[in-house]
């Protein structure tokens, strides 16, 4: 905007680096001004047929109008079934990566638990705390067997934990 002091006018330019078609969304990014597609001349043929059926009925059209309108909605149901065909499809697709990727991230998580030292530890000390738990649970053998279990794994346990 400039304001001529000397002219008692206003003049406005624009905005700086504004194009013709695209507009600013809330964020300040620029959005294309999307173009509207015409409709056919099929189209509009039918949709002035289902404004004269709403208003009086299938009775007000000929027979040709009304093969026109059921010609046009046949295309448009089996052009619809076809693509929703394809969509579930894709999105079944879609799920199955994202299990086959949710799997490979967890058994990434797995690998990298295995190599820490509280992995490595279990590794090293499963076998015999698996031993001894199940003479525990399977009543293996005498109380004894129960008291010793509950000395031999906390004596397994680094010291400090």
């Amino acid at each position: 905007m400039d304001r001529s002091d000397n002219s008692g006018s206003l003049t406005h330019y624009g905005v700086k680096g504004m194009k013709w078609g695209v507009t600013h969304d809330p964020a300040g990014h620029a959005v294309a001004t999307p173009a509207r597609a015409r409709a056919s001349d099929d189209a509009r043929t039918v949709e002035n047929a289902q404004v004269k059926i709403q208003a009086h009925g299938t009775r007000a059209l000929s027979n040709k109008e009304l093969q026109t309108v059921i010609n046009r909605m046949n295309m448009e149901n089996q052009y619809h079934n076809l693509t929703n065909e394809h969509r579930e499809l894709l999105d079944s697709g879609h799920q199955q990566v994202k299990k086959i990727l949710a799997y490979g991230a967890t058994i990434e998580k797995a690998r990298k638990f295995a190599e820490s030292p509280t992995g490595m530890f279990i590794r090293k000390h499963v076998g015999k705390v698996a031993s001894v738990g199940l003479a525990y649970v399977s009543g293996g053998g005498t109380a004894a067997a129960a008291a010793g279990a509950r000395v031999f794994v906390p004596n397994m346990l680094p010291s400090g934990k």
